[in-house]
């Protein structure tokens, strides 16, 4: 579809509108707009969906991109899925997810999870046939090297890990509550910057690390060049996310060659049975953590283990993508 333009939405540093521009910039000959440069050119768009950074909140998101896109014909790729336990934003961000795909020619989602929260919503929204929709995998790629660098890895070592954006239930609190029983010389480290409003969420975890003797650490916003050097680190990466539908922080993990420690849902289960030697999935968080200290190399993927057929890459990832635009036809 030559006249498709990919469109870009969101801060520069939003993880996903990293991910879109990532997939485009593997997409040949894509045309690639930021929404904020003005208006979008004619003909058919492509944009990754997510309400929080289209709106206050999902109804307003939604009437914000539908006067962004107009009359012309769109695909979606949708992030963050409304689930129950947003709490009171539920029923809003249901009505907002299901106004934006009833614009759309043809959706795509990141998990077989995704696809069942999706429907849900529609079928609450009671508007006729969903638009197709395809699972495209959120991409792995190949880890550049095999290992631990740079750092000793010997028991009992580094800190206890977790990527990604500080808020409630992504799992920083459940995986402090696991370490309790640890020594307190290992810390808890937080990759990553608190989402907008969670600030506070950082005074609470510090207080309650020091309730146990031990630090906590967050490191806030990081460049991809720091953020490798803590996946490099010889600690234990820890993934606890309480009601993950897709994790990009998972995935991270993994394209480093580090096997996250992970808790159980739906997704987890559905990455596990693609990419068993990927992960390592437990119900008891403070024994996993424990184990990994005793024997850090459990926590890395050994290069005869890889296996990317199960895991697509950046580049299959957007061959994907595109397979299903055009799979819609002529808009």
């Amino acid at each position: 579809m030559r006249d498709l333009t990919f469109v870009l939405a969101g801060p520069a540093r939003h993880g996903v509108r990293l991910h879109a521009h990532a997939l485009a910039r593997h997409t040949p000959g894509a045309h690639l707009v930021n929404i904020d440069d003005g208006d979008l050119p004619p003909g058919p768009v492509h944009l990754h969906f997510t309400d929080r950074i289209f709106g206050r909140d999902a109804l307003l998101a939604a009437d914000r991109l539908g006067a962004l896109v107009g009359s012309r014909p769109m695909t979606l790729t949708l992030h963050d899925l409304p689930q129950h336990s947003d709490g009171a934003s539920f029923e809003r961000r249901r009505q907002g997810y299901a106004q934006v795909v009833a614009g759309a020619r043809g959706v795509q989602v990141s998990s077989e999870h995704e696809r069942f929260l999706l429907e849900r919503v529609w079928r609450a929204a009671g508007q006729g046939s969903l638009p197709p929709v395809t699972v495209v995998p959120l991409p792995v790629d190949r880890p550049p090297r095999w290992g631990p660098r740079g750092v000793a890895t010997k028991p009992g070592a580094g800190p206890v890990v977790v990527l990604g954006f500080v808020y409630p239930g992504k799992g920083h609190a459940e995986t402090l509550r696991a370490m309790a029983a640890l020594p307190p010389g290992v810390p808890l480290v937080a990759v990553g910057a608190p989402s907008d409003g969670h600030e506070d969420l950082l005074v609470q975890l510090e207080q309650d690390a020091a309730a146990q003797g031990r630090l906590f650490e967050c490191t806030g916003y990081v460049t991809d060049e720091d953020l490798e050097d803590w996946t490099d680190r010889s600690g234990v990466p820890v993934s606890a996310h309480t009601h993950i539908s897709a994790s990009g922080s998972i995935n991270r993990w993994i394209s480093s060659g580090r096997r996250p420690i992970v808790t159980p849902g739906a997704y987890v289960e559905e990455l596990h049975r693609r990419a068993p030697w990927a992960v390592t999935v437990t119900t008891d968080l403070p024994a996993a953590i424990g184990a990994a200290l005793h024997d850090p190399a459990s926590t890395w993927i050994r290069e005869s283990e890889w296996d990317g057929d199960s895991l697509p890459d950046t580049r299959a990832a957007a061959a994907m993508q595109l397979a299903a635009i055009d799979a819609l036809g002529p808009a």
